[in-house]
């Protein structure tokens, strides 16, 4: 690689690294993440004094390895070598070649060679800027010519290198079966211009075809033709097949495409950024990120993920490196779950279990406000599980090295487990800050056990009659009855009835320490267990006891069930506020 970018540098003082493979731009929507794509072109075309001022970028610096004549050798491959003499753009001692109408020697080449702040006219040889509307236009019809006397003035274009190259025009079209299910046929004869059709004739190719060959190819549609995602599908692979700049910028590369192939595109991406190429990809697509993650656990190439958020007028970053990357690949948890969705989410709720997100979205779409007057809908929030509670912690550090806001929501025994440590200090604090209120919760949920205590009874039977006003209990009231009278462990009844069967100073250490959790985006469930907000139905496993309390849509209107989560949603504006104030 003789040119590479190493660092973009943000107006706001962050940076973000570009490796050697793919740097990806994450983050909300808004998030300035096309803004920082086209500011870093202009900084390289323009130098350190552009114009206008630069809203996000104010530098990207670029090195120079191996030595200018590599470079002069590379890009005569381009845009073709021409000999020294007299030409419309003027006199020309020597050989070069012609970029956007202006002549590059190797001597202009070794003048600009080391120098970082400008590119000046070889800027534009730097790289490739892949837009929604670029690439579209990758896939239209080209002029043939005569190979030797390749153009002087223009590199040439991918289907003038897929027209000279049958194995290169292999190589596209057996993606595009992978994509589409369609393969590539580039026309050779016939027709001044080259042409891309979708499909084969029936019979192979020759290398000089006959009329009836021919005719059969111009009964194939044209890809310029197809629906946009085909055509941007087909010039992204094309940019990354048949161009050689050291950086090619992508903006949206899943626009147009449904999942799957914004999957396989993701993979692509990786598996074609050839040794002299640097990538750089701003996406709002999971689904492109999925593919992404995965080639980057396949293979060597490396793959890095930069989330952007703005504060006020300043766009911050924070970045994941490829060797954490690689690595999360390799864990079920990050590569079967949904969990680097949050990246481009404001803020992530972390859940146990798939049921505890269903139900936490229900109660959420029943509430139009936080306190303060901000609206539900703008939040922007992630739901997602782990699987239990002893995957948390990973998703969390995960979330947290990007910069994402994230809360996590855990049933009453997390206080008594191992994971509970863990889980501190992926969210940035002190387990031993935390020994003393634990040790007086712990002692007294071990003391409970051999019979249940009258108080403690009498407290749940109150609250169980007084939320229904049914002349006869419900098997599930019964049931409730059965649990509060009958002898169990101490643990056990604490999930059951949650912090209403604590008294006293585990009580008050409970409240302590729910609090100072909540500070760091740790929310215990006050009642318990998520079963336990309605425990009429309590009895019964899981799944059924979630379709039923969605089903007759008791949730909206339980107060206990909107308190926390208004609590929860007010939890991820403050994990975000306090992710932005600490960066």
């Amino acid at each position: 690689m003789e040119i590479k970018a190493t660092r973009i540098e943000l107006t706001s003082g962050d940076a973000i690294n570009v490796v050697d493979g793919v740097t990806v731009l994450v983050g909300p929507s808004n998030a300035g993440k096309s803004l920082v794509l086209r500011e870093s072109i202009d900084a390289i075309t323009r130098g350190s004094q552009p114009f206008p001022p630069k809203l996000a970028v104010s530098r990207v610096d670029i090195v120079h390895q191996g030595s200018p004549g590599d470079y002069f050798d590379r890009l005569a491959k381009i845009y073709g070598l021409q000999e020294s003499g007299q030409y419309p753009y003027g006199q020309v001692d020597q050989e070069h070649l012609v970029v956007n109408g202006i002549a590059v020697t190797r001597d202009s080449v070794s003048n600009w060679w080391g120098r970082v702040e400008s590119s000046g006219q070889l800027g534009a040889t730097l790289f490739a800027h892949m837009n929604a509307d670029g690439r579209l236009g990758l896939v239209q019809d080209s002029q043939t010519f005569n190979p030797i006397e390749l153009p002087s003035s223009q590199p040439l274009q991918p289907t003038q290198r897929l027209w000279q190259s049958p194995e290169l025009e292999k190589k596209v079209s057996d993606l595009l079966q992978r994509a589409f299910g369609v393969t590539l046929t580039v026309s050779r004869g016939g027709t001044p211009e080259i042409k891309l059709h979708v499909g084969s004739p029936p019979r192979p190719a020759v290398s000089n075809p006959d009329i009836d060959y021919l005719r059969e190819l111009r009964k194939l549609p044209l890809w310029r033709e197809q629906g946009d995602g085909m055509r941007s599908f087909l010039g992204i692979v094309l940019a990354l097949t048949t161009a050689n700049p050291p950086l090619v910028f992508i903006d949206e590369p899943e626009a147009f495409l449904h999942p799957p192939q914004a999957r396989l595109l993701g993979k692509l991406l990786v598996d074609l950024t050839g040794p002299s190429t640097q990538v750089i990809v701003a996406t709002h697509s999971s689904h492109v990120l999925d593919g992404l993650i995965a080639a980057s656990g396949n293979t060597e190439a490396q793959v890095s993920i930069a989330r952007l958020t703005r504060e006020g007028k300043k766009n911050r970053a924070a970045q994941v490196d490829p060797e954490t990357l690689r690595a999360l690949y390799n864990d079920p948890l990050t590569r079967y779950y949904n969990i680097l969705d949050g990246l481009f989410a404001n803020a992530t709720v972390l859940c146990e279990g798939d049921g505890d997100c269903t139900y936490y979205r229900a109660v959420m779409d029943t509430i139009s406000e936080l306190k303060d007057g901000t609206p539900v809908d703008s939040l922007d929030l992630h739901f997602t599980h782990c699987a239990g509670k002893s995957r948390i912690a990973a998703a969390v550090k995960t979330l947290r090295s990007a910069g994402a806001a994230v809360v996590s929501v855990v049933d009453i025994d997390f206080l008594r487990d191992d994971d509970f440590a863990r889980l501190v200090e992926a969210a940035g604090g002190d387990p031993a800050a935390f020994s003393k209120a634990r040790n007086v919760i712990k002692a007294a949920v071990g003391s409970k056990g051999a019979r249940p205590e009258r108080s403690t009874v009498r407290d749940q039977l109150v609250k169980l009659l007084e939320r229904s006003e049914d002349r006869y209990l419900s098997s599930g009231e019964l049931e409730n009855l059965r649990e509060a009278t009958a002898t169990k462990g101490g643990w056990h009844e604490v999930k059951r009835f949650g912090r209403e069967s604590l008294s006293g100073d585990a009580r008050d250490a409970f409240d302590a320490l729910w609090a100072e959790l909540r500070k760091l985006g740790i929310l215990v469930v006050p009642v318990g267990e998520l079963e336990s907000f309605h425990r009429e139905h309590a009895n019964q496993n899981k799944a059924v006891w979630l379709s039923k309390v969605l089903a007759e849509r008791h949730y909206g209107s339980h107060r206990e069930s909107v308190d926390f989560v208004t609590t929860i949603l007010e939890t991820a504006v403050e994990q975000q506020q306090t992710r932005i104030a600490n960066d």
